[in-house]
């Protein structure tokens, strides 16, 4: 046994051998008593979302795709704990500008996801200038300017191909577009002048109008005086629903397509049977435990969303070397850089070097009221 060696010593050496005893004994105690244990540092992600207004359903559904990643994340043994703040935009940039400096500021969040690429190109400004890691959704690819910044939505150019080529299918030979005035709309029209080019199909007129726009009878009247196969119309919910109606109202009877807006809206029940192309489409098991837990499916962006927070945890996870420390965010940003087919709600996601996660695009329909994936 060990105490019997140091009871084996004589005078002096003895005294030595039972004052180390004690002194071990000591700091053994004082360890045992005083320790703290180790502490995971927190990872506060914040979220920048339409809570109110007219586009209040994607922001439900995106905080609800949020926090089942969390949970899913927290699931697992990670280093760090992860947790969520959302803030209201209203689909405003400057509510947007103003939620943003609040959650860096007075919250201290690590990174920050947003919804649209109006929205998204504020925050990833104010972002990329207070050092915070930023995943923008939305189809402007610009979102992901600046090393911290990454986008996670199908490329314009790839919902350009898709609409043209279901254009084709059903032999259009013309088109004229109706569009709201925004960066999302921009740069998916000019990816798709030139694949109308190339297809032979006709742009036949293409209007435009402002965000407060309530009255399109004028533009409307334009468009069909130029005869077209088909409509293509983009708006947020509710001037969405309104062009519609309004659309309706002058007797067009021709194809009214969209470029997601169907999925903008609230309402997606108003444009039955009508087609449109989106970004891609979850997978069954994400939508079967979204279902499961809230309800009903996920709205556009959601399990965009559910992926951003999957890919954060992800570069914290692979940068950080213990739970006491986190890690800068440029070693964040270059762990997400290195993810190669990662699984998501959206599929397989890479992360190129630009920190843009592409996924292909889908073909839908208005289907009894829902949106259904038709190719």
């Amino acid at each position: 046994m060990w105490f019997k060696g140091l009871n084996s010593g004589k005078g002096g050496n003895m005294k030595k051998s039972i004052v180390s005893v004690i002194i071990i004994l000591m700091l053994f105690g004082c360890s045992g008593q005083n320790a703290e244990p180790l502490q995971k540092q927190v990872v506060t992600i914040g979220a920048v979302l339409p809570m109110s207004g007219d586009s209040s359903f994607l922001g439900e559904s995106a905080r609800n795709s949020l926090e089942l990643a969390l949970a899913d994340v927290q699931s697992t043994d990670t280093k760090y704990n992860y947790t969520l703040i959302v803030e209201d935009d209203k689909l405003d940039k400057t509510l947007a500008a103003t939620a943003t400096n609040k959650l860096i500021s007075v919250d201290g969040v690590d990174a920050l996801v947003s919804i649209t690429s109006g929205m998204g190109n504020v925050i990833s400004a104010i972002a990329q200038q207070n050092r915070v890691i930023h995943v923008g959704i939305g189809s402007d690819q610009g979102l992901a300017k600046g090393p911290l910044n990454f986008v996670h939505f199908t490329p314009p150019k790839e919902e350009a191909k898709a609409w043209v080529s279901e254009a084709q299918r059903r032999a259009y030979h013309s088109v004229a577009i109706i569009a709201v005035d925004n960066e999302g709309w921009q740069v998916f029209f000019d990816p798709l002048k030139a694949d109308l080019a190339n297809a032979n199909i006709t742009l036949n007129d293409a209007e435009r109008f402002s965000a407060e726009e309530k009255d399109f009878k004028t533009i409307i009247l334009r468009a069909k005086e130029s005869h077209p196969d088909a409509y293509l119309i983009f708006a947020f919910s509710p001037q969405v629903e309104v062009l519609y109606k309004q659309m309706k109202e002058a007797g067009i009877t021709r194809p009214i397509t969209s470029s997601g807006a169907y999925e903008l809206s609230a309402h997606p029940e108003l444009f039955e049977g009508e087609w449109f192309t989106n970004g891609a489409q979850p997978s069954n098991e994400f939508a079967r435990e979204y279902e499961a837990q809230f309800g009903k499916g996920p709205a556009m962006g959601g399990p965009n969303l559910y992926d951003a927070v999957h890919l954060i945890a992800a570069g914290y996870e692979r940068a950080g070397k213990d739970s006491n420390q986190k890690p800068a965010p440029e070693e964040v940003a270059k762990a997400m850089e290195e993810l190669k087919e990662y699984p998501g709600a959206l599929g397989s996601l890479s992360v190129n070097d630009e920190g843009i996660v592409s996924s292909p695009a889908s073909v839908r329909m208005i289907e009894n009221g829902k949106p259904v994936t038709i190719g």
